[in-house]
């Protein structure tokens, strides 16, 4: 039997380690030699050999250079035996693929690439990205030669990137909405006045041309209320950067409460505001305000008739996030037919002469404005469910 590859735990600082004397024939000046180890500090990650057991499951580091103490946070001795500390490090949502890309590199015997997280005692969360060639020893275990880099600002700077070209998309989807919408509604109420104005011409008798001009008149009010909706929107856009308050959201509910209190008590609506009384949000005061009338204000509009209307509004959290959420037991919307129009400017779903269908158009670019999103969720007859997921953590409660 061949002889087992014994391991070098100094195969790096045994290298090229050059002496003074190996340059005494030289004119040279005397060289002070080559210690790669202080030439492996200044690199920003290290270098290191990893050997893995397969029938133990035991791994450790035979070596690894110094800078394992900034990346990993533990000393490069405590690793020597068992490679358990660095492999706690690693951030709980990454284990998984970290172990499928090691077992695929083991069993393949193929280059182990791979960006991961770990968690720092003293830095957090830190990005790495790691590289290492595989190969199989004669006692079966499995030696990795590589390296792994500190790579946290990096990844910052890619999500600013994709960040700012997400938001760059959106502003331009929403301009290319807009564009549309002043298109199709001034396109509209121009051939209105054309055809008004041609048949006002045709007209025979003073009856029938004061009846075109009565018509003139509503497609004059039209065309008055489609601009100011217009400029709406143009507000709600200039305005992404709105002065943000600290906002207690239970005490607007309130005052939102209170706004339709007439309609509340004539129609007999229960309504639960459920939001905690501390919850505190850093927002816009008017977009809260326009929100909340918005959503409440629907709610009431379509509420069912052979029951007890009811309104409750309450908060979850996700992710530390908190989402708003307007929920009703009124007729329903039909989302598998009216779903992509849901949100859409002067669109409207139940034979009511109330609706315009532009408050949840300007609601959820003022959410957007914010960098928050909605969403919906409703069955026919039975309710519907409109949530606001704001984009940063709120206050406590």
């Amino acid at each position: 039997m061949k002889p087992l590859k014994k391991v070098n735990t100094n195969f790096y600082t045994d290298l090229h380690k050059v002496t003074n004397s190996d340059y005494a024939s030289t004119k040279e000046a005397p060289f002070k030699g080559i210690n790669l180890e202080e030439i492996l500090a200044e690199l920003n990650g290290l270098v290191y050999q990893f050997q893995y057991f397969p029938i133990t499951k035991k791994s450790c580091f035979p070596y690894v250079s110094k800078g394992i103490e900034a990346v990993y946070g533990v000393s490069s001795e405590a690793l020597k035996t068992n490679a358990s500390m660095a492999m706690s490090r690693v951030h709980k949502a990454d284990w998984g693929k970290v172990e499928n890309a090691f077992y695929s590199s083991m069993e393949n015997l193929s280059t182990w690439n791979l960006d991961y997280r770990v968690v720092l005692p003293t830095k957090g969360i830190r990005w790495l990205r790691g590289h290492g060639k595989p190969e199989k020893l004669n006692d079966g275990s499995i030696l990795w030669n590589g390296y792994i880099s500190d790579i946290t600002d990096q990844k910052v700077k890619e999500e600013q990137t994709f960040n700012a070209m997400t938001k760059i998309e959106s502003q331009n989807e929403r301009l290319l909405n807009f564009a549309h919408i002043v298109s199709h509604n001034l396109r509209t109420h121009s051939g209105n006045f054309e055809s008004l104005l041609e048949m006002t011409d045709d007209a025979e008798d003073i009856d029938e041309k004061l009846e075109m001009i009565s018509y003139l008149k509503k497609v004059s009010h039209g065309l008055s209320d489609t601009i100011l909706h217009l400029n709406e929107i143009i507000d709600v856009q200039n305005n992404a950067d709105a002065k943000l308050t600290t906002i207690n959201l239970y005490d607007y509910v309130e005052s939102t409460i209170a706004v339709f209190k007439k309609d509340i008590d004539s129609k007999k609506i229960i309504i639960n505001n459920k939001v905690p009384k501390t919850l505190l949000l850093q927002y816009n005061a008017s977009y809260m305000e326009s929100i909340l009338l918005n959503l409440v204000s629907n709610a009431i509009k379509y509420r069912h008739a052979d029951r007890i209307p009811e309104i409750t509004i309450e908060i979850l959290k996700e992710d530390k996030k908190i989402i708003l959420n307007v929920l009703d037991n009124g007729i329903g919307i039909d989302l598998k037919k009216y779903g992509h129009d849901i949100f859409g400017m002067y669109k409207t779903f139940h034979k009511n002469n109330d609706a315009k269908g532009i408050g949840l158009f300007i609601t959820k670019n003022q959410i957007e404005a914010l960098g928050g999103e909605i969403k919906v969720k409703s069955e026919v007859n039975v309710g519907t469910s409109f949530s606001v997921h704001f984009n940063k953590e709120g206050g406590a409660y």
